[in-house]
């Protein structure tokens, strides 16, 4: 005769009931950091309109959401075990994803460098001396600048 594992449902229970208090908890807590990260940064950019800020208020943003997503999935058995041999291989990841998003960062990381820089900011005029003409700088992001092309005033 093999012996069976009982499983008593009051146990299942609990642990779903633990389980769902963790993730509700994790959600309110990731929610309230992100409130209080774009309360910050809104009084920095009023002080100062700068590209680097919206970048790393985003950064700040993602992070938060990446640990939360990982306290709430370390808590359950099964999946623990899943996310520690995926995380266990994040070297690998990492290189696979650098290569595939090199162009991206490569963008990124420009524009943390013209944004710290600052040649220019929203709504400056400037001269681009490939086609000759006055623009007037639209928005800047971290991966591109958007200029509208303006006719030059005739003196």
């Amino acid at each position: 005769m093999e012996a069976e594992e009982i499983v008593d449902t009051g146990e299942v229970g609990q642990v779903i009931i633990g389980i769902v208090i963790i993730t509700v908890l994790a959600v309110i807590l990731c929610v309230v950091l992100i409130r209080l990260v774009s309360v910050f940064f809104q009084r920095l950019q009023r002080k100062q309109k700068k590209l680097h800020l919206r970048f790393f208020e985003n950064v700040i943003r993602v992070v938060i959401i990446l640990v939360s997503v990982l306290f709430i999935f370390s808590g359950i058995d099964g999946v623990s075990r899943i996310y520690r041999l995926v995380f266990g291989s994040t070297v690998v990841l990492t290189g696979v994803l650098g290569l595939a998003a090199q162009h991206v960062l490569r963008d990124i990381f420009a524009g943390v460098a013209l944004s710290i820089s600052q040649p220019f900011e929203i709504g400056d005029r400037i001269l681009l001396s490939d086609i000759e003409k006055p623009c007037v700088v639209e928005d800047m992001t971290m991966r591109h600048v958007v200029l509208k092309r303006r006719r030059r005033q005739m003196s």
